[in-house]
């Protein structure tokens, strides 16, 4: 541990630990900050008053809203399948066509919306460093629109990293490698036991929680099987894993071997000291300087 600061809370260090630890603020922001104490400034930050309630999000992002706007929106496709039995050719290929371009156009408008919404968010919020840390996992744990391109799985996906934004890494990382939009975006659910997706395996490992140069080749290979079978219900969000397409057989990862799946592979990791480094160093570089000794 490092020792508590002495000395005096100037003004000048309050305006720094709220740059850090947030995204700065006004000159009166800034006073009302450093007339806290230096104290009760650390603690506003890591025990925020404001609930993550505080700010609704769109309608829309609401996993049950989407559920049976999808019902209705399939419905539509029925009857416009049905429809275009009676069309000529080129008509039902105009009426398929105008009804995708529609659909795009209405995710777009959610991705801009959701865009909007968070970045008001970041702007007003009382709990500036569970908002920075919210923006520092959205970036370790990257993700698209333009890959996922479902707006209502990646606001589930924000609301994920808001939740454990100071919380337990570990708890953090088992729940974002079956998060929907994670297993969009890295193709998860296409991985079975005849073709592991290897590619979510590296990623896990050199981006999420090792780095570079820290597992074998065989590790990713094994891992690929260990993450194989998990299924995503694109209307519901509900992942699980088939047991038909699961490879259970035996597997040896980073040292260790047995009938490991998802879950076992993300508690190896864990164990490694290589993994509490990797993680205390990025953090150190996001709010410090990079390349800590």
């Amino acid at each position: 541990m490092l020792p508590r600061a002495t000395g005096n809370w100037t003004n000048g260090e309050a305006r720094h630990l709220l740059n850090r630890a947030g995204f700065g603020g006004s000159p009166e922001d800034v006073e009302k900050f450093h007339a806290m104490g230096r104290e009760q400034a650390v603690e506003f930050l890591l025990k925020p008053e404001e609930k993550i309630e505080a700010f609704p999000p769109p309608k829309w992002a609401d996993l049950e809203v989407a559920m049976e706007k999808a019902a209705t929106a399939m419905a539509e496709r029925v009857k416009q399948r049905r429809e275009m039995a009676n069309m000529t050719p080129a008509e039902a290929a105009n009426a398929k066509r105008s009804a995708n371009k529609a659909q795009q156009m209405e995710q777009r408008q959610h991705a801009i919306e959701a865009q909007g919404w968070w970045f008001r968010r970041m702007l007003v919020t009382q709990a500036p460093l569970r908002e920075k840390m919210t923006l520092f996992w959205h970036d370790h744990f990257a993700t698209s629109f333009q890959k996922v391109k479902m707006p209502v799985l990646l606001m589930k996906q924000n609301g994920l990293f808001r939740e454990h934004a100071t919380g337990n890494f570990r708890e953090l990382t088992q729940k974002v490698v079956r998060d929907p939009a994670m297993m969009l975006y890295l193709d998860t659910g296409k991985s079975n036991k005849e073709n592991p997706n290897e590619n979510f395996a590296r990623e896990v490992m050199e981006l999420f929680t090792l780095g570079e140069g820290n597992y074998t080749e065989e590790d990713v290979k094994e891992v690929a099987r260990a993450f194989t079978g998990y299924r995503l219900n694109r209307l519901s969000g509900e992942v699980t894993q088939s047991r038909n397409t699961w490879d259970g057989g035996e597997k040896k990862i980073l040292g260790s071997s047995g009938k490991f799946n998802g879950t076992d592979v993300v508690k190896l990791i864990f164990k490694t000291e290589r993994c509490a480094e990797f993680m205390a160093e990025k953090i150190w570089e996001y709010f410090a300087y990079e390349s800590p000794s």
